[in-house]
């Protein structure tokens, strides 16, 4: 049986000078069965779908989606021009709406202690809001040129950011670092203005960041003297992932092709896996989305057919499809410590796989 519940959650309408107003939403949560595609591979890498739950809320494609840090929330960004920030009880109260005019959600991260989330737009302006003062507290913008906030990255143990932006075509990108307290962008990376940034991760403290492109290159940079130390060409393809990875003595990235390279940092020796994901088109409007879970044994991808593919990392075979959307699947992310995946699609609709 299908059980439905319907909530409203009232929140005051406070207008500021960036046009972002909270604003009264009503959601809808559905628990149901799904149809979920069950691969063993063993008794070590066998997943299961034990319950999907549906949200709605958003009256457009939902294009972005994460987990907050700790797990307790997580935020939703659609094509109607609204962030939606969730808690992840059994309620899924929506805990703030964002409304912003005139442009889209492109990019999503929230900072280490999950009091705030920064946001980027198709307009150039990256924003800072307040989860509990429901309010915008800061700003910056790209470079004209650049006007769609691809990438945001926040530090683990600062109030800064790293910021990519990326022209109306893709062909062009800037790449700064920007500290929200203070307001100040911190430095601009040099970086081929000719390729798009796709891909930004920053090791345990913060101090090395690997950036992947749309011209296969991955860069590797040092924060703490702020310029590049290395860069390698390892993908015939768009970069779509980059993560540090064995204890951070190497970093592996992901092609559209779905090739990764595990590449050493201090010795440069490099390896293979090919998984086979269907990836979005290179120059689509959506883009391949790639999340680990807690322990990087599994790691969950997007789709255009309406599925969202579970791999396993050791096995290097998918072990799970997980189907429910009507259409493509925009983006996805893995609970930072529960075996729990969320996915959105072009269908407005949220939803969350519970795995065991």
């Amino acid at each position: 049986p299908i059980k439905t519940k319907n909530q409203t959650n009232n929140i005051n309408n406070n207008n500021n000078n960036n046009n972002t107003t909270p604003t009264t939403s009503t959601s809808s949560i559905v628990s149901q069965s799904v149809t979920h595609e069950e691969l063993s591979l063993g008794v070590e890498s066998r997943l299961f779908v034990s319950e999907q739950q549906l949200v709605a809320g958003h009256s457009g494609p939902v294009t972005q989606c994460r987990f907050s840090n700790k797990g307790h929330m997580y935020a939703s960004g659609a094509s109607d021009s609204t962030l939606r920030i969730w808690s992840t009880s059994s309620e899924h109260q929506n805990k703030n709406t964002i409304h912003f005019e005139g442009a889209e959600i492109s990019a999503i991260c929230w900072e280490t202690h999950d009091r705030f989330l920064l946001y980027g737009l198709t307009n150039r302006q990256i924003k800072v809001w307040n989860i509990d003062e429901k309010e915008v507290v800061c700003m910056t913008m790209s470079d004209v040129n650049c006007p769609i906030i691809t990438e945001i990255h926040c530090s683990p143990v600062s109030s800064s950011c790293i910021v990519a932006a990326s022209s109306v075509n893709f062909q062009n990108t800037e790449l700064f670092c920007w500290n929200w307290q203070s307001q100040k962008i911190e430095r601009k990376f040099d970086i081929d203005s000719s390729t798009s940034v796709n891909a930004i991760c920053l090791n345990h403290n913060g101090t090395l960041m690997a950036v992947g492109g749309n011209d296969g290159v991955v860069r590797l940079f040092d924060l703490n003297q702020q310029k590049p130390i290395g860069g390698w060409y390892s993908h015939n393809c768009p970069v779509v992932a980059t993560y540090f990875w064995n204890n951070e003595t190497s970093i592996i990235s992901f092609g559209a092709d779905g090739k990764m390279v595990d590449r050493m940092i201090h010795n440069n020796d490099t390896s293979e896996r090919k998984f086979d994901f269907i990836r979005h088109p290179t120059m689509s409007r959506w883009k391949t989305n790639l999340r680990f879970n807690s322990s990087m044994e599994y790691f969950v991808t997007n789709s255009p057919n309406g599925c969202a593919n579970i791999f396993n990392m050791r096995q290097k075979e998918r072990v799970l499809g997980v189907f429910g959307h009507d259409g493509a699947v925009l983006n996805c992310d893995w609970h930072p410590n529960q075996n729990v995946i969320i996915t959105t699609g072009v269908d407005h609709y949220i939803r969350l796989t519970y795995l065991r």
